[in-house]
């Protein structure tokens, strides 16, 4: 069984005989050219006297159709309706017909169909309505680097057979808008992201797909909190042995209507700094801003974020400002602007 047509109406042309009916049940659609129309994959079966004349228009929408929606013949807007066919079928006297139905939510008529071919194919699977198994979140783990973020993971979904692979994806900002980064075999437990922006938070999820239907485990292995929170990796800089030639302020000037600042928040960077130090903020009047402790114990990170507050939380005036980078043997002198 294969989907033919999907035809629609309004309350105005509903089809109420039976030759009307019929007519719509071959994908007669009701603009009135006697064309019928059917979904793309049936392109090459013009001809075939068991199905439909499928047809592309000029500007065809996700399947050949005369008219994608009634919007495209100014009809006002109304609730949609469907005539749910099959056929033609061939029935000896006394032949029996079973009809088996399933109900199918979709997002829209694409995705409406999408979950058709899935019920459909659940019918057929391992001798009817199997429905496929959804393989194994894998083990993931993932960390910051120097603009870089490393990613590693376990073997343990590669015991789901059949197993297809990994599908590696990231998204910025928030658990959104996952984007792929890669398409990986059960070969590789790793992988380097070097296609990030120093600062930016980033989320990453690792899935494991079925070989055979595509279907991807769940996209729930990110990194959270106790309480379910996620927690972003932000790619930064690595301490230097070198940092009194090294420390610098990054953006500078620092611009309130970027893109960063206007979608996600106030922040800059002090970069390139030793494992431990203090950076003192002060106004080009000499005034304390703000002391900032940079304390990385584990030697792994050069770089100390600033929301732009100053000791009593409230936020800086624009202006240039003085910062001394501090060891307990060595200090840096900059400056920096501040653009609100």
């Amino acid at each position: 069984p294969i989907p033919l047509a999907h035809s629609w109406w309004n309350w105005d042309n509903r089809p109420n005989t039976d030759a009307q009916k019929y007519q719509v049940a071959w994908g007669v659609n009701q603009e009135g050219s006697g064309r019928r129309s059917g979904p793309a994959y049936l392109a090459d079966w013009i001809g075939d006297p068991s199905a439909p004349e499928a047809f592309a228009p000029p500007n065809p929408g996700p399947f050949p159709i005369v008219q994608e929606n009634p919007i495209a013949l100014d009809f006002p807007p109304f609730d949609y309706s469907f005539l749910l066919t099959l056929g033609p079928l061939d029935l000896a006297d006394w032949d029996s017909l079973h009809v088996v139905g399933g109900w199918v939510i979709g997002r829209g008529l694409v995705d409406l169909r999408v979950q058709a071919d899935n019920l459909l194919d659940a019918y057929h699977r391992d001798g009817g309505w199997g429905v496929p198994d959804v393989p194994p979140v894998p083990a993931f783990f993932y960390e910051a680097g120097d603009g870089c973020v490393e990613l590693i993971w376990s073997d343990d979904a590669e015991v789901y057979q059949p197993f297809g692979g990994y599908r590696l994806y990231r998204s910025t900002f928030d658990t959104s808008g996952w984007e792929l980064v890669s398409e990986l075999d059960e070969s590789a437990h790793s992988y380097t992201d070097s296609d990030v922006t120093r600062g930016f938070p980033y989320f990453y999820v690792l899935c494991s797909y079925d070989a055979e239907t595509l279907i991807e485990s769940q996209k729930t292995n990110y990194k959270q909190e106790l309480d379910g929170a996620p927690i972003p990796v932000v790619p930064g800089w690595s301490p230097r042995v070198d940092w009194t030639s090294a420390v610098s302020v990054v953006p500078n000037p620092y611009r309130g209507s970027a893109d960063w600042e206007v979608a996600h928040l106030d922040k800059l960077a002090f970069t390139n700094l030793p494992a431990v130090c203090d950076i003192h903020v002060y106004t080009l009047a000499g005034d304390h801003v703000v002391t900032l402790e940079h304390r990385s114990l584990g030697g792994d990170s050069g770089v100390e974020y600033w929301d732009l507050r100053n000791s009593l939380g409230r936020g800086i005036a624009s202006g240039l400002y003085v910062y001394c980078v501090q060891t307990s043997a060595r200090h840096v002198l900059g400056r920096f602007a501040v653009i609100r």
